[in-house]
């Protein structure tokens, strides 16, 4: 009785005209977040199912990593063999026991980059691309003009605190959205572990810094990040019938405020009634 007391209200409220474009009924109370900012955006209907400062200047930490592997994707053969050297190993942060004056394909970087979030592999990409981390960091802002990301601003291909290295929950849903069209980096980004393997045979697994991938809730990709001016950051994006992007930027807990983001999409059952109309 319930549902079909539903069903005759979105009725009256909607005409088939509307279906296309729905508007949000906001059946639940806000969840509750940790995050100074957050994002789900709906891909069945392409629409934002909650949002939160989603267009306030963040640190994003590793999530930077994303704008250079889109670049590498669009623009490097995966195939491509690319030395590691000593200078690489020293820069700072995460890292994936690369060895050094061996090589590994533009793949194996990728890998690293987005399981392991090494920030040695998106170094040792960024100069291979563009012979220098800060023509990179050129090619990285072009790119932002590009993907019409219009309050993004970048200066390192890693995500390190920088005051001109931010973005919004906003621009990295585009920026999420421009990068799915990349089947490896969606394929990489669920798996739980991987192995990648250099020119002299000589192997390393990686673990996924994603601890909620394939949870009950179907959490998969995209990318962890965090530094100390960052806070917790995640982009996360749900498999099954009803696929959401969420995202969030200064969390104390990325995990759960992911994990109350889905939940609360998962309650919206105004999308499963308006489209049975």
């Amino acid at each position: 009785m319930l549902s079909k007391f539903i069903l005759l209200l979105l009725s009256s409220l909607f005409s088939f005209q509307s279906v296309a474009n729905p508007i949000a009924l906001d059946f639940n109370a806000s969840p509750q977040l940790s995050a100074t900012s957050a994002i789900s955006y709906d891909l069945n209907s392409q629409t934002i199912s909650f949002q939160k400062n989603i267009h306030q200047q963040l640190p994003i930490a590793s999530l930077t990593k994303l704008m250079t592997l889109y670049i590498i994707m669009s623009e490097n053969d995966l195939n491509d063999e690319v030395l590691i050297t000593q200078k690489h190993l020293n820069v700072p942060g995460s890292k994936a026991n690369l060895k050094a004056n061996t090589s590994y394909s533009v793949l194996e970087l990728i890998k690293a980059s987005l399981l392991n979030s090494s920030n040695q592999a998106a170094m040792a990409l960024a100069e291979y691309n563009a012979e220098s981390a800060k023509q990179f960091v050129e090619k990285m802002n072009e790119y932002t003009v590009k993907l019409k990301l219009d309050n993004t601003s970048f200066a390192n291909p890693m995500g390190f605190d920088d005051n001109q290295n931010y973005s919004t929950v906003y621009d990295l849903t585009k920026l999420t959205l421009a990068i799915q069209k990349f089947q490896p980096i969606i394929d990489i980004a669920n798996k739980p572990e991987m192995t990648i393997t250099n020119n002299k045979n000589q192997s390393t697994k990686l673990k996924n810094t994603n601890h909620q991938l394939q949870n009950a809730l179907g959490l998969n990709g995209l990318k962890t990040g965090t530094t100390p001016n960052a806070g917790q950051c995640f982009i996360g994006i749900t498999s099954g019938p009803k696929k959401i992007i969420t995202i969030v930027l200064n969390s104390k807990n990325r995990f759960l405020d992911t994990n109350t983001l889905i939940e609360y999409n998962s309650n919206f059952i105004y999308n499963d009634i308006i489209s049975s109309l």
